[in-house]
């Protein structure tokens, strides 16, 4: 298999950049890490029978490969100096309107918040200050985080927030090994976690793979599934529609995540926000390219295959999968709806005449639309809630208007 020159890699990513509609050019040193991790990547290429990388496995590398992935290498992709911008980035009462959401439950569960990816810890900081200005007890705000880039950023965002605490504020690389009460919050967490991709030829599954050849990374279809897809398929196949040439995605680490967070979660809530479509809009046979999108300084594209370890990469959630999982886990579903109803159930219709200065109020206004316009995040995040082990009154304040679809 042809290894690049690092000259030669270097004018590959810059055609891919001009190709792509003359994006901007990674710095010197973005470069030397996306080629040192190609060239990893392509050694993982070529210790398999077809001198290639599932979907899933190049994603995974290409985010998360240690020191050289995109989440791990330093670079930071949040905000309008990187790659795109979440809600909390949007509007300062994203957080405040989550944590009104979590009030009934945090009495029951210990007063503890763990989030799982808590990006630049905007959301975090905004939780806290609210909680902090009704004098909620709050006790701990776990942050799992595997990123020592990220979790550096979470503490300075935090500590110029006013907000930063280390008896209550702490990092975890991953969830308690022992039995826990909590409520665990993630947002835009898990379409980060990668899928794989595959197709209906003849009536037999074809999975998506991506092999290096002298042009960079190619994708091909192959009949050997991957091992996890093929068990997917044995659960999922009659589910699915049958519809020749149509992409679709599966994400069995997805509910894995699940069944492990809820080995040691005895007690608590879960609430996710993430892009994503109940089973029967995901697996639609009109959407024909599946839902991978690429993000690089604020320009989406669907060539995941291009500016390795220099973009994101994501695919929507099945939230009936999802949903399936956890209550075969034992939780029970108490919420179901879109981005736009989560908030406005929650009060971002209020404290706008707060602003004293039209100017803010405007700006204000502005950011607001940017969440809850079906045009942009209002109906294309989802959030979803489930609960164990506690009553009726100590759920979280998620609607349930769109349970009916799961």
């Amino acid at each position: 298999m042809h290894r690049p020159c690092f000259e030669d890699y270097c004018q590959l990513v810059r055609n891919q950049c001009y190709s792509l509609g003359d994006l901007p050019l990674p710095s010197e040193s973005q470069l030397a890490t996306s080629y040192q991790l190609c060239l990893q990547m392509i050694t993982a290429a070529q210790a398999s029978d077809e001198q290639a990388l599932s979907f899933a496995e190049f994603v995974h590398r290409a985010l998360y490969t240690s020191e050289l992935g995109y989440y791990v290498n330093g670079q930071l992709p949040f905000g309008e100096l990187g790659d795109f911008v979440t809600a909390p980035e949007i509007s300062s009462m994203f957080g405040q309107f989550v944590a009104s959401s979590l009030l009934p439950v945090l009495p029951h569960v210990d007063e503890c918040i763990y989030e799982f990816g808590a990006g630049s810890g905007q959301l975090a900081a905004q939780i806290l200050l609210y909680l902090k200005s009704i004098d909620f007890p709050l006790k701990h705000y776990f942050i799992i985080e595997v990123s020592a880039p990220l979790r550096a950023l979470q503490q300075e965002t935090l500590t110029k927030a006013g907000v930063y605490d280390p008896d209550i504020v702490q990092w975890l690389s991953a969830p308690p090994a022992k039995e826990f009460s909590g409520c665990v919050l993630g947002n835009e967490v898990l379409d980060a976690i990668p899928s794989h991709r595959f197709k209906w030829v003849e009536g037999e599954a074809q999975e998506q793979k991506i092999r290096w050849s002298k042009e960079g990374w190619q994708t091909i279809w192959s009949s050997r599934l991957s091992d996890e897809l093929e068990q997917w398929l044995m659960q999922h196949r009659d589910k699915l529609p049958k519809t020749e040439q149509v992409v679709f995605e599966a994400s069995p680490w997805r509910s894995g995540w699940l069944a492990t967070l809820s080995q040691t979660l005895s007690t608590g809530a879960i609430v996710l926000l993430d892009y994503g479509y109940a089973a029967d809009e995901l697996f639609h046979p009109q959407r024909i390219d599946g839902s991978v999108q690429c993000f690089y300084r604020h320009r989406r594209h669907v060539h995941f295959e291009q500016l390795v370890g220099l973009q994101d990469i994501t695919t929507h959630v099945n939230f009936s999968e999802l949903c399936g999982m956890a209550e075969s886990l034992g939780w029970e579903l108490t919420g179901y709806c879109s981005q736009a109803e989560y908030l406005l159930s929650n009060g971002t219709h209020l404290n706008m005449a707060e602003e004293s200065s039209l100017v803010q109020r405007v700006e204000r206004s502005q950011s607001l639309q940017k969440l809850l316009l079906p045009s942009e995040m209002g109906e294309s995040v989802k959030v979803i809630a489930f609960v164990k082990n506690i009553s009726e009154n100590a759920r979280p304040s998620v609607p349930d208007t769109l349970e009916s679809r799961l």
